[in-house]
């Protein structure tokens, strides 16, 4: 097993990474400003060596790669190296020192797109300071793999979501009021026709991505790779289907884009154009092909996770209830590996003379029979189970692999293994 240091592995992406690399074995080394609590509880974060580093000041005093190298890591995965200098500082201090560098890089050196699905051969195209600095940091990153064998990767995550993350709205924002606006069955003014994409990825996936990476690393040194969902959404059937997970028939209007942008809120504007202007849609053929990566979640059911996760906490607000209805449904055991169906293996704990099911995913639950821990992975078919009326924890309804029709009590009716 390898010691893996992490930058900026408090994160939204790094509170699903550490957790995975300490239960494959790892020896995790988390590198941050040690300000940020990590967004996910998780028995392993005991297990995991925390740094506290400030990386802006660390660099500015000509440090911070020094610092990183005597901690003496096999692999980093660099989260927060935003522009050119950054990057270079680093490598040339870890230099012959590190078996795998993965530089987190974003799908925004893409401007604007020629074909769709785009594939990591279309060249890049920036139109903002960000993406252009992540771009200038990748192909130097291919050029040293290429010339001198530094041991590169790059990966270009999505519209990053999950719970505690404002998610990306049909609107091309992160503003959580678009959701309050929806549930309470208001009208939606969209851009154009509403046919502008966005492209989600649960930050779960990024971390399976990563691991997927590190674990086929002779495929993927002196690689960029795509990091998003199975697909895109358009932000008029993305808006379309948020109103009917509360329950409302869709009310969506139509506005050129220009005049459209100025009805928003004058600090979310620069954020929007950016979002529709690119209309992200971003093939994944290449991670599937050559490291064997099958996102968990669609760009939808990411959002209703974090959907939910914002209503919990108060800041998107449904009068009537978020009416959520499963509807996934495993395919034939030959596809078992189906990524809209990789939602088992499902606990189902007899307790109080009920059933409670959860799913074995990042997480770790004490007090009932037997504590629960573990991963997700394979599907739980229909056939193989008994019809039985159960309890559930709603905390965790969105990892259940069996179609449920759920009702506002918290009962369902459920195939239970």
């Amino acid at each position: 097993m390898s010691r893996i240091l992490v930058i900026g592995g408090s994160g939204h992406v790094g509170s699903y990474l550490l957790p995975r690399l300490v239960e494959r074995g790892h020896e995790v080394v988390n590198v941050s400003r040690g300000t940020a609590k990590p967004y996910r509880a998780h028995y392993c974060w005991d297990l995991i060596e925390n740094v506290a580093l400030d990386r802006a000041a660390e660099e500015k005093a000509g440090t911070f790669g020094i610092k990183v190298a005597n901690l003496h890591p096999d692999v980093i995965v660099d989260m927060i190296s935003f522009d050119l200098a950054s990057t270079q500082h680093l490598v040339e201090a870890i230099r012959g020192k590190v078996e795998h560098y993965l530089f987190c890089s974003t799908i925004w050196v893409y401007g604007r797109l020629f074909a769709i699905p785009a594939t990591e051969t279309e060249p890049t195209n920036p139109i903002d300071e960000y993406g252009t600095g992540k771009a200038e940091s990748e192909a130097w990153l291919m050029k040293e793999a290429r010339q001198s064998g530094f041991p590169a990767t790059c990966f270009r995550p999505g519209h990053i979501v999950g719970e505690g993350w404002n998610p990306v709205t049909p609107q091309a924002n992160a503003n959580p009021d678009t959701f309050s606006l929806i549930a309470r069955g208001e009208e939606l003014v969209l851009p154009n026709l509403g046919l502008e994409m966005v492209h989600h990825v649960h930050a779960d996936d990024v971390a399976q991505w990563i691991i997927c990476a590190i674990e086929n690393r002779a495929a993927s040194i002196g690689e960029i790779f795509n990091t998003v969902s199975s697909q895109a959404v358009t932000l008029k059937g993305y808006a379309e289907t948020v109103y009917r997970w509360f329950g409302r028939e869709p009310r969506i209007a139509f506005k050129p884009f220009e005049e459209w942008l100025l009805d928003l809120d004058p600090d979310a504007r620069e954020n929007t154009r950016g979002h529709v202007i690119r209309s992200s849609c971003h093939s994944i053929e290449k991670s599937r092909r050559r490291l064997g990566y099958s996102p968990r979640y669609t760009s939808l059911e990411a959002v209703h996770q974090a959907v939910e996760a914002l209503i919990r906490a108060g800041r998107v607000v449904a009068p009537d209830g978020l009416n959520i209805r499963a509807r996934r449904r495993c395919p034939p055991r030959a596809n078992n590996n189906h990524p809209r169906c990789a939602f088992g293996p499902i606990a189902a704990i007899r307790s109080g003379g009920r059933y409670w099911v959860f799913s074995l995913n990042l997480f770790h639950i004490t007090g009932l029979p037997g504590s629960v821990e573990g991963w997700l992975t394979g599907c739980i078919e229909p056939k193989n189970c008994e019809e039985t009326t159960i309890g559930y924890s709603r905390q965790f309804m969105d990892r259940i692999a069996m179609p449920a029709e759920l009702s506002d009590d918290g009962r369902g009716h459920f195939g239970v293994c």
